[in-house]
């Protein structure tokens, strides 16, 4: 009997997290295709985007939304970076192209840093963006 009660537990929490996985995976993917015109509008081929997508309640600028921050090229064939806020239902609510492009990689740090902060992954980035360039002008002055 034990056994028996034992199997139907691992089974009920093996059931209870994949079906949340595959929802959050949904969310993500339901995101992106909400973001398709956006992209479009910002010279990045929809098809060359990878990204990751972070859920977190203090994460994004605008409460609900899904912030996704990722890579892909422009269609003049250059690596971008991007950070944009989601929102089922409305599409795009803010979203920047990051320069230089690798500081999108940086989205687990910024993650971080922006839960420890309590600012926006977006205003994580584009600060990390800012201070790479301002670094890279310096060096070559």
């Amino acid at each position: 009997m034990e056994f028996i009660l034992g199997t139907l537990a691992v089974a009920a929490l093996w059931i209870f997290f994949s079906t949340r996985s595959k929802d959050k995976g949904m969310q993500a993917f339901n995101a992106l295709d909400l973001a398709e015109p956006w992209f479009t509008g910002n010279n990045v081929v929809f098809s060359s985007v990878k990204f990751n997508a972070y859920d977190g309640p203090a994460l994004a600028r605008n409460p609900g939304a899904t912030v996704l921050v990722g890579v892909g090229e422009s269609t003049g064939g250059d690596k971008v970076g991007f950070v944009i806020e989601v929102l089922s239902q409305k599409g795009v609510l803010v979203g920047e192209l990051l320069h230089p492009y690798g500081i999108a990689l940086s989205d687990r740090m910024a993650s971080m840093d922006a839960a420890r902060y309590g600012k926006p992954m977006i205003d994580i980035l584009l600060a990390t963006a800012e201070a790479r360039r301002e670094k890279n002008r310096t060096a070559v002055d």
